[in-house]
């Protein structure tokens, strides 16, 4: 082989290597954030989200009591003011619910770049399904993850699903309302502009095959099924909190992996379960290692 072909060998070689070395990937944390805003362990609630959002990039939170950002003094009245964290934005859904009593759904989302990769939010969709369906139906936001850590910076979108199933007298109640995020899901995949990952509490445990039978044949995963509730002792009980996202590449729609961080499914910061329990909520948060290949 002469020089000129050499040469020409590593630039491509180089190249591909800078393509399969591209990754679109940021951490996500759900968390029930239990009557978050309306409750008194509100100041350390917001200081337990603030103190998360420096190693993370989307926080998930359900159980929201408040329409906008509960922990700003002009938006709660427990004299609490914790403004959003550095370099975040907060979006919510409606009020959700069927009766007097509503929650919302919020979502934080990282808007300066970190670790060179940069998320952007798209839209959100607030009418995925209605109250015969869910007790507070889900609520959505589509977000463009960047990777610019090689030459040619490359983009993957995925939406991001927000659930708190009902919890209800009967376990049927809740199987039904996983069941019927198959209709979710798809209608969201079928749009072919992301991929989509369902996060929060179900109140259900993911090998339930009544509720979640339809994750493995629809090219779909969920992880983790690790106890996140909490008993008043502090000690792990139910698994409840997962997430159920695409596995399966296409055109389309990109994969998506979950890893472990830190090798734990869960998250309580810096708080032992005892205090997390008394302090934060009876729900440990659930974060994982996301990345996206498209």
């Amino acid at each position: 082989m002469n020089l000129k072909l050499l040469g020409l060998a590593f630039v491509l070689a180089g190249a591909l290597l800078s393509c399969a070395a591209s990754a679109q990937t940021f951490t996500i944390l759900s968390m029930n954030v239990l009557r978050f805003g309306h409750g008194s362990r509100l100041a350390n609630q917001c200081n337990a989200i603030t103190a998360a959002s420096a190693t993370v990039d989307i926080i998930v939170l359900q159980e929201v009591m408040l329409a906008r950002y509960p922990c700003l003094a002009n938006n709660n009245s427990k004299g609490v003011n914790i403004p959003i964290p550095k370099d975040f934005a907060y979006i919510s859904s409606v009020a959700k619910g069927r009766s007097s009593y509503v929650e919302y759904y919020g979502i934080l989302y990282r808007t300066n770049q970190r670790n060179q990769q940069q998320i952007k939010l798209m839209e959100e969709n607030d009418a995925l399904s209605t109250t015969a369906t869910f007790m507070r139906p889900p609520y959505a936001a589509r977000f463009q993850v960047t990777d610019s850590s090689t030459s040619t910076p490359k983009s993957c979108d995925v939406w991001i699903v927000n659930i708190h199933s009902i919890f209800g007298n009967k376990v049927s109640d809740r199987q039904a309302e996983a069941a019927a995020m198959l209709g979710v899901y798809k209608a969201l995949t079928n749009m072919k502009n992301g991929s989509v990952i369902v996060a929060g509490d179900w109140n259900l445990p993911a090998d339930d095959k009544t509720g979640f039978g339809w994750v493995n044949g629809n090219d779909v995963a969920i992880d983790p099924n690790v106890p996140t509730s909490l008993t008043t002792a502090g000690m792990p009980s139910s698994s409840y909190d997962h997430g159920v996202y695409t596995k399966a590449q296409s055109s389309a729609l990109p994969q998506v992996t979950f890893a472990q961080t830190g090798g734990s499914w869960t998250y309580t910061g810096t708080y032992s379960l005892l205090n997390w329990r008394r302090d934060v909520s009876d729900h440990m948060g659930v974060v994982a290692k996301v990345s996206l290949t498209c």
